[in-house]
Protein backbone atom coordinates (compact mmCIF):
# COMPACT_ATOMS: atom_id res chain seq x y z
CA UNK A 1 0.00 0.00 0.00
CA UNK A 2 1.30 3.43 -0.95
CA UNK A 3 1.80 5.78 1.99
CA UNK A 4 0.03 9.13 1.89
CA UNK A 5 2.21 12.21 1.48
CA UNK A 6 1.59 14.55 4.40
CA UNK A 7 1.87 18.33 4.57
CA UNK A 8 5.04 18.05 6.65
CA UNK A 9 6.64 15.98 3.87
CA UNK A 10 5.96 18.64 1.25
CA UNK A 11 7.26 21.35 3.60
CA UNK A 12 10.43 19.34 4.21
CA UNK A 13 10.86 19.09 0.44
CA UNK A 14 10.32 22.83 0.17
CA UNK A 15 13.15 23.42 2.65
CA UNK A 16 15.32 21.03 0.67
CA UNK A 17 14.70 23.19 -2.41
CA UNK A 18 15.07 26.65 -0.83
CA UNK A 19 17.56 26.07 1.99
CA UNK A 20 17.48 25.37 5.71
CA UNK A 21 15.61 28.53 6.65
CA UNK A 22 13.30 31.01 4.98
CA UNK A 23 10.41 33.39 5.49
CA UNK A 24 6.94 31.82 5.64
CA UNK A 25 6.00 33.43 2.32
CA UNK A 26 8.84 31.65 0.51
CA UNK A 27 8.02 28.38 2.24
CA UNK A 28 4.39 28.73 1.15
CA UNK A 29 5.30 29.52 -2.46
CA UNK A 30 7.60 26.51 -2.73
CA UNK A 31 5.18 24.18 -0.95
CA UNK A 32 2.35 25.36 -3.22
CA UNK A 33 4.45 24.59 -6.30
CA UNK A 34 5.33 21.14 -4.98
CA UNK A 35 1.73 20.26 -4.14
CA UNK A 36 0.31 21.64 -7.39
CA UNK A 37 2.88 19.78 -9.52
CA UNK A 38 2.03 16.55 -7.69
CA UNK A 39 -1.74 17.05 -8.06
CA UNK A 40 -2.28 17.38 -4.29
CA UNK A 41 -4.72 19.76 -2.63
CA UNK A 42 -4.05 23.49 -2.44
CA UNK A 43 -6.84 24.79 -0.17
CA UNK A 44 -8.01 28.40 0.04
CA UNK A 45 -6.39 28.73 3.48
CA UNK A 46 -3.06 27.47 2.18
CA UNK A 47 -0.84 29.80 4.24
CA UNK A 48 -2.71 28.94 7.44
CA UNK A 49 -2.29 25.24 6.71
CA UNK A 50 1.46 25.62 6.20
CA UNK A 51 1.75 27.77 9.34
CA UNK A 52 -0.23 25.27 11.41
CA UNK A 53 1.93 22.40 10.14
CA UNK A 54 5.13 24.26 11.00
CA UNK A 55 3.78 24.93 14.50
CA UNK A 56 2.55 21.36 14.97
CA UNK A 57 6.06 20.07 14.33
CA UNK A 58 7.97 22.70 16.35
CA UNK A 59 8.73 22.65 20.05
CA UNK A 60 9.09 26.44 19.77
CA UNK A 61 5.29 26.60 19.50
CA UNK A 62 3.45 26.81 22.81
CA UNK A 63 1.03 24.00 21.90
CA UNK A 64 3.62 21.44 20.71
CA UNK A 65 2.41 17.98 21.70
CA UNK A 66 4.47 15.62 19.56
CA UNK A 67 7.44 13.47 20.45
CA UNK A 68 10.99 14.78 20.32
CA UNK A 69 11.67 12.94 17.04
CA UNK A 70 8.81 14.91 15.43
CA UNK A 71 10.34 18.28 16.41
CA UNK A 72 11.26 19.19 12.82
CA UNK A 73 11.03 22.98 12.54
CA UNK A 74 12.26 25.99 14.50
CA UNK A 75 11.46 29.68 14.68
CA UNK A 76 14.77 31.12 13.51
CA UNK A 77 14.20 34.70 14.69
CA UNK A 78 11.68 34.00 17.46
CA UNK A 79 7.91 33.97 17.60
CA UNK A 80 6.01 36.22 15.24
CA UNK A 81 8.91 36.98 12.88
CA UNK A 82 7.80 34.54 10.17
CA UNK A 83 11.21 32.98 9.63
CA UNK A 84 11.28 29.22 9.92
CA UNK A 85 14.07 26.70 9.63
CA UNK A 86 14.81 23.04 9.91
CA UNK A 87 15.76 21.84 13.35
CA UNK A 88 19.14 20.11 13.10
Amino acid sequence: MKSKIKWKDDILTAFSNIGNSSHIENICKETFSIRKAAGRSTPNKFRQTVQRTLQNFSSDASDFKKSKNEDLFRMVEGKGKGVWGLRC
